[in-house]
């Protein structure tokens, strides 16, 4: 298993597309694919913004 710091479609390691993203909220760790299309968007958008977006 392989941490990267971003969103990728791919692992930037090893290229396969079964990858699950993950992120801090208010300081505890939550899994990016059971958030609803809206909260998706906000850290889509928020990614952009900061240039890290892949």
């Amino acid at each position: 298993m392989t941490t990267v710091r971003g969103i990728y479609e791919s692992c930037p390691s090893c290229g396969s597309h079964n990858v699950e993203h993950m992120t801090r909220v208010t300081g505890f760790f939550s899994k990016v694919g059971s958030w609803n299309k809206g909260k998706l968007a906000e850290l889509r958008d928020r990614y952009r913004n900061q240039g890290r977006f892949n």
